[in-house]
């Protein structure tokens, strides 16, 4: 069997060494805020999504009680570091958000004026409207990690 002889030019691969530690080194933060925000406007515009709607308030009070997109909202917002932790804090400031949540106990016949009945369950099982979309989003994390990190390398490499 004959041999092969050639001969490489190594100088792109190495550019690309280099470009790859840079970015490792100055990048690896930047990426990672990106992808808790990417991740923080799934999961919102799924909770919005999941919660119900009576007057709109509730599902309002996900964006701070402005009619505004998730993208919007979470662009608005800090992402925090904790060691090698990132998160983003997302929160309904409505009081009964909770109960909606996670159910809640109630008065049979009580006559609720804002709703015009009178109640007829001891129990409203809850929505679980936060806790579906995080699963949900946390089953997609690793799609959602690849689509990122390919967005943020052809961002940031010269090929």
């Amino acid at each position: 069997m004959g041999s092969i002889k050639g001969k490489a030019d190594m100088r792109d691969l190495k550019n690309l060494e280099k470009q790859f530690k840079k970015l490792e080194k100055k990048k690896t933060d930047e990426f990672l805020r990106f992808l808790t925000r990417d991740l923080a406007r799934i999961t919102l515009s799924n909770v919005i999504y999941k919660t119900p709607v009576v007057s709109g308030d509730l599902r309002r009070a996900w964006t701070g009680g402005v009619e505004m997109s998730a993208e919007e909202y979470v662009a608005s917002k800090r992402v925090t570091k904790n060691g090698k932790t990132y998160k983003m804090m997302l929160k309904n400031n409505m009081k009964y958000a909770s109960y909606v949540e996670y159910g809640h106990k109630q008065q049979v016949g009580r006559y609720v004026p804002e709703l015009g009945v009178r109640l007829k369950k001891p129990w409203v099982d809850g929505q679980f409207m936060c806790q579906k979309s995080v699963a949900e989003v946390k089953s997609r994390y690793p799609s959602i990690a690849k689509k990122n990190l390919e967005k943020f390398l052809k961002e940031n490499i010269d090929v």
